[in-house]
């Protein structure tokens, strides 16, 4: 029962996401179909909140006490007053089964409108309705940086103190972006290119962190990669990056 609960617990996981990542794409296109724009989603609180309910459940039904347990404990035959009945089992578990799945196909609705988008005239915050709106005039700084096991990050200063990171998380993106730019990097070095023409600061962590993570791999994403934390400017001709004691170049 637990093993079957555990798969239940997964599947309702998978199904929320799913219908989330669909909902959050119409969403995207209705509104933001004549742009090139991707949104980051917003639902991992939610997937929590679903996990919890769904295994709470699954525990409840396979620990709740049914009606033959009551008969074991009060001898057969026993019959419990009218008025201290209690909910009958099976009455009970469907109640439980019902909220469990209401929970599921209830949630995506709301968190489909809440996500950051990121497009070429800036970024928003969009809660339900948009909550904050960015133009790319409005970054003051920005950092690059390299995990070893997330790969590069990206994280927008703006000029009133908002950061936001733009790489890690599930995405949904435009028709339109997706026709224009064969990955989320490559528009990234478009909006490089365009605040270092601004003399935006760009601070560059982790470099050597970026080369083992990606150089040697596929050759596209290693020259976003390259350009982005400006290892492609320091050697252009692709030399390799000496090994130093220090993480930031």
């Amino acid at each position: 029962m637990l093993v079957f609960g555990t798969l239940a617990v997964i599947a309702g996981l998978l199904l929320f996401i799913f219908l989330t990542g669909q909902l959050t794409g119409l969403l995207m296109e209705s509104a933001n179909g004549d742009s090139a724009a991707y949104a980051l989603l917003h639902f991992n609180e939610s997937a929590i909140v679903i996990c919890f309910v769904l295994l709470e459940a699954i525990l409840f039904i396979k620990f709740i006490p049914n009606e033959e347990d009551y008969d074991k404990k009060r001898g057969v035959g026993y019959q419990e007053p009218l008025k201290q009945r209690k909910v009958p089992t099976k009455s009970l578990l469907r109640i439980i089964i019902c909220c469990a799945l209401a929970v599921v196909l209830v949630l995506p609705f709301f968190s489909a409108g809440i996500y950051t988008l990121v497009s070429e005239d800036g970024i928003k915050s969009h809660f339900i309705v948009d909550t904050k709106e960015y133009s790319w005039d409005d970054v003051t700084a920005y950092k690059v940086d390299c995990d070893s096991s997330r790969g590069l990050s990206v994280n927008f200063t703006m000029n009133d103190g908002s950061t936001f990171e733009v790489l890690h998380g599930p995405k949904s993106a435009t028709k339109k972006f997706s026709d224009k730019y064969d990955d989320t990097l490559a528009f990234l070095v478009d909006i490089d290119t365009r605040l270092k023409a601004k003399g935006i600061t760009k601070n560059v962590t982790h470099m050597e962190t970026a080369v083992a993570f990606y150089k040697g791999g596929e050759q596209e994403l290693w020259e976003y990669v390259s350009v982005l934390t400006g290892y492609s400017e320091i050697y252009p001709d692709g030399d390799e990056l000496p090994v130093t004691e220090t993480d930031a170049q």
